[in-house]
């Protein structure tokens, strides 16, 4: 017996030494408020140590009646609020303290990266809920969007284990918007969306980003999302009403022109013509009715492209106005057309875009009228950008018929004007090649073309003659 009492003091004597190594976050959190010093500070570098594992009781703390608690838990807290993952690092407060400074941002968050990889994804979560932090993050989740994959961040978000926590990833995911991101950058916070079953959010960050970047990608990419989710049903009459609740015009066009380019992608003609009614039929805005009309002519929807046409005078769009009348084998009216807007546009900088726009289906008659045209109206003055341009574009028609030396006139033209307004727009097909160099080149081989050209013909003149003679 008395041996037991013995080894039973012996126990309790013992208890107090094991807090710092044995007892349970919650129980050091205690100790905070212990009233020796020396436990009190092992209590604290015990949590320190156990880092993600003692955040949240320490975040309890903060509201502690025990003021000693409460003001050691404040200590704590600015280095275990940013260990948010297991892995955290002892140094990762440190860390996130220097951020808040966008020239030096990207490098911090560089160095979380490579720590930490997409984990990051918390910490800029947690800071998102900072108003003063909010700008750091943006641009924390902008550098995690350029470096991760978009399979890999998803996969960091719906593989979160603790409900409540994967649930405020999703809301932060569902709340980023393109604003000042990149197309790229875009398409890949839409794989992101899609991964994770967000199919809807997928769609109105797409439109957003379609209204900023007007790029055919991300028309696909949202396309993809409406298939997956299956929402074709459901999207028009929503898109219809959408127009009708617009009270801005000029974003009502925007609109009808996003929905006219989705339409297309998704093979839904028969939907064109009723986003086109909508908005009553017109389109005022010139790069929002152009951008329209590209899809409508690509989609060989002619009766609403020359709706969309009608008393335009854009060089641009009467060409694709044409376009639909040759369609429609009405060739003496696109004719009519064509003739007069080689005789009334005038502009330079018009006529360029125009043949551009017709070059991109490769040279023919009249984008070579148009770089003429260009040419014609620089006559007796200084060559402009566009005269230069015009000059290296008609050049190779010269080529094809055989008309190597006034090939060569232009191109020696060309070097000669471009020096003069200080550059060349000579782009060789050899990137390692000094683009002077290059076209230097191809205007000997056209005047070595002309030259045998003109050998053969002074042969034939003179076998003509012999034969003649005899």
């Amino acid at each position: 017996m008395r041996t037991a009492i013995i080894i039973l003091i012996v126990f309790i004597l013992a208890v107090p030494f094991l807090t710092a190594q044995d007892s349970t976050p919650a129980e050091l959190v205690r100790q905070l408020g212990n009233p020796a010093y020396e436990e009190r500070q092992k209590a604290m570098d015990e949590l320190k140590k156990i880092g993600f594992g003692a955040r949240e009781e320490v975040r309890k703390a903060l509201s502690s009646n025990d003021p000693e608690v409460k003001e050691r838990a404040r200590e704590l807290w600015k280095s275990l609020r940013w260990m948010l993952f297991e892995n955290s690092g002892q140094n990762i407060g440190q860390k996130v303290s220097m951020l808040g400074n966008r020239d030096a941002d990207v490098e911090i968050w560089g160095e979380l990266y490579k720590s930490y990889g997409s984990d990051i994804i918390y910490i800029i979560v947690e800071m998102n809920n900072d108003k003063k932090l909010t700008a750091s993050s943006q641009r924390g989740f902008a550098y995690l969007l350029e470096k991760s994959d978009a399979n890999e961040m998803a996969a960091k978000i719906s593989g979160c284990k603790t409900e409540s926590v994967k649930l405020e990833l999703v809301d932060y995911i569902k709340s980023v918007m393109p604003e000042n991101m990149k197309s790229d950058m875009c398409l890949k916070m839409m794989d992101v969306l899609k991964q994770l079953w967000l199919y809807e959010d997928a769609i109105i960050f797409g439109k957003e980003a379609w209204i900023t970047w007007k790029n055919d990608k991300v028309i696909s990419s949202i396309a993809d999302a409406v298939k997956l989710g299956m929402m074709s049903n459901e999207l028009w009459p929503r898109a219809i009403q959408e127009l009708k609740d617009e009270s801005d015009k000029s974003s009502r066009e925007v609109l009808a022109a996003f929905y006219i380019s989705l339409a297309g992608e998704l093979g839904r003609q028969d939907k064109v013509k009723t986003i086109v009614d909508a908005i009553g039929g017109k389109i005022e805005d010139k790069s929002t009715l152009q951008r329209a009309c590209e899809i409508l002519m690509k989609n060989g929807q002619d009766e609403e492209l020359l709706k969309l046409t009608t008393d335009r005078k854009e060089a641009i769009l009467n060409y694709m106005r044409l376009t639909a009348l040759s369609r429609n084998g009405k060739e003496t009216e696109a004719e009519g057309i064509w003739k007069n807007l080689l005789a009334t546009v005038n502009s330079e900088e018009e006529l360029f875009s125009l043949g551009e726009f017709i070059s991109v289906k490769g040279r023919d008659r009249r984008s070579e009228q148009i770089w003429w045209k260009i040419i014609d109206l620089g006559k007796g003055k200084k060559d402009s950008i566009y005269v230069i341009n015009a000059l290296l574009r008609a050049a190779p028609y010269q080529e094809e018929r055989g008309e190597y030396g006034k090939a060569a006139d232009m191109l020696e033209r060309v070097l000669k004007s471009s020096k003069e307004i200080g550059g060349c727009f000579f782009t060789s097909r050899n990137s390692k090649e000094d683009p002077e160099k290059s076209m230097r080149k191809k205007v000997d081989e056209l005047r070595e073309k002309e030259r045998s050209r003109k050998s053969k013909a002074d042969d034939n003149d003179a076998t003509l003659e012999s034969t003649i003679g005899e």
